[in-house]
């Protein structure tokens, strides 16, 4: 991805940070979380007002949310360039983040589907299926998962 980002710093090899420049100085954390299947990694992503406690809640509204989420996009390239095959899985922590993450997948889709694939859960007769991100549908997605192409 080729859109100005903000400079960041590795915390340590599953946490980064970065200041978000808007309206004010705002520290934001990304954070790769381990979960219950190897190699599958949560992704969380938030305010910081100490740099050590993550807040995926907080409404920054701080005017530079493009530039924002493209770091975050830019240190996913950079950690699953580490970790190749790490499955990154993600939502919003409200429907409407969710839909913003929906919103940003759909529009960089051509650019972010040369690099990774993309699926989705999504609600189907009663079951919850992972299917293929499908940038053209008005499906919702409970969750997405990145994978690089190796």
């Amino acid at each position: 991805m080729h859109r100005a980002h903000y400079p960041f710093t590795r915390i340590h090899a599953t946490r980064y940070s970065f200041i978000s420049e808007g309206k004010t100085p705002i520290v934001k954390i990304v954070e790769f979380s381990s979960s219950w299947k190897e190699g599958l990694y949560n992704l969380g992503f938030g305010d910081s007002k100490d740099g050590i406690i993550l807040n995926d809640y907080a409404e920054s509204n701080n005017g530079d949310i493009a530039k924002v989420l493209v770091t975050v996009i830019k240190i996913i390239m950079v950690f699953t360039e580490e970790f190749p095959t790490a499955t990154i899985a993600f939502t919003g922590s409200t429907k409407q983040r969710t839909l913003l993450y929906n919103r940003i997948l759909t529009k960089y889709y051509k650019l972010f589907s040369q690099q990774f694939t993309i699926t989705g859960l999504v609600e189907a007769g009663g079951a919850v299926l992972e299917v293929a991100f499908d940038p053209t549908s008005s499906q919702e997605y409970l969750f997405y998962f990145v994978n690089r192409i190796n």
